[in-house]
């Protein structure tokens, strides 16, 4: 069982270069790179920085109201077993394709992203989400990131090989949220959204890839609970499971007509969708998924073209 640790260890303030102690990697505990570190752990403002990376969180670290993290491009986290990043205020996680930032667990097992009732908005361009574990008798339920009461950024993102109760990826709770050109890959749940929980939000989730994302219960995709609006176009649902429900989008409970969707790839009769490899989701040049996407020039690739479904088609889809 995973404990959670509210104690704040040590408080660091953070501006430009970081002020941490740098140690280096000498015990079976630590992630093991071969080089040095910076510890962190306790409530963090201003900027972890590149210069400093990777750090190691030996236990939960927070951002507290009324101030702002931001996160610079190629910044790798590892969090012990039992850490995770707790916001109260404002992120900014802002990777680019050539330096995304990563979120990890020493040990492949951590406790991911909570924000509940964040003073500020929270962005998250270019990051990876991996490995975060949340299992029966975890005090924690939702989402690889989990976020109430926000307004909410996710663009050029990674979810994957996360397990929680609810919302294997991502969990999102009275939200106005974007979700752009991100790959949410096998995440699994006990009970809703093998991907995505969405309840009473706001949200355009478009040009994602949704594969091989599992529940044991109902929706290995996307479970809606009574939506504000949800647009979701452009997508590829493939190879995703549950039991119960659509496999695909699930609108639990809640107003249909609060739910625009279209020109989603929706695996019908299992055709695939021509992946590179399954580990490369850019698709191949004879995909159905190809010049697929909705029509309007808003939503064009980069070179222009009507809009390729999946994570690499429209306008942010040169990643």
């Amino acid at each position: 069982m995973k404990s959670y640790i509210p104690k704040i260890l040590i408080i660091l303030v953070l501006i430009l270069s970081g002020c941490a102690d740098r140690s280096l990697f000498t015990n079976p505990t630590d992630p093991g790179l071969g080089g040095v570190y910076t510890i962190i752990s306790g409530e963090l403002v201003g900027t972890l920085s590149k210069s400093k990376s990777p750090y190691y969180a030996t236990s939960d670290i927070k951002i507290g109201a009324g101030t702002i993290l931001t996160i610079e491009a190629g910044t790798i986290i590892f969090f012990k077993e039992t850490a995770g990043l707790n916001i109260y205020g404002g992120l900014r996680a802002l990777g680019t394709k050539e330096n995304p930032i990563v979120f990890r667990g020493v040990s492949d097992v951590w406790e991911g992203i909570h924000s509940t009732e964040s003073t500020d908005s929270l962005i998250f361009i270019f990051c990876r989400i991996i490995d975060v574990y949340l299992p029966i008798g975890s005090s924690l339920k939702y989402g690889a990131i989990d976020v109430r009461n926000a307004n909410l950024l996710i663009k050029n993102c990674y979810f994957s090989n996360n397990y929680s109760h609810n919302g294997g990826g991502l969990s999102l709770a009275n939200c106005n949220a974007e979700v752009i050109n991100s790959i949410f890959d096998s995440n699994d749940v006990l009970d809703y959204g093998g991907a995505i929980l969405s309840q009473n939000s706001s949200n355009k989730i478009i040009n994602n890839i949704f594969y091989k994302n599992y529940s044991s219960t109902l929706g290995g995709g996307i479970v809606l609970v009574d939506p504000v609006y949800e647009e979701i176009q452009n997508n590829i649902f493939f190879d995703n499971f549950s039991y119960f429900g659509d496999r695909r989008i699930h609108l639990m409970s809640g107003d249909s007509t609060n739910v625009f969707e279209q020109y989603n790839y929706m695996d019908p009769d299992s055709l695939n969708p021509l992946f590179i490899s399954s580990t490369d989701f850019h698709l191949q040049q004879n995909s159905i998924c190809k010049d697929a996407g909705n029509p309007s020039p808003e939503f064009n690739d980069m070179d222009g073209s009507r809009n390729d479904q999946g994570a690499y088609g429209g306008p942010g889809g040169n990643w």
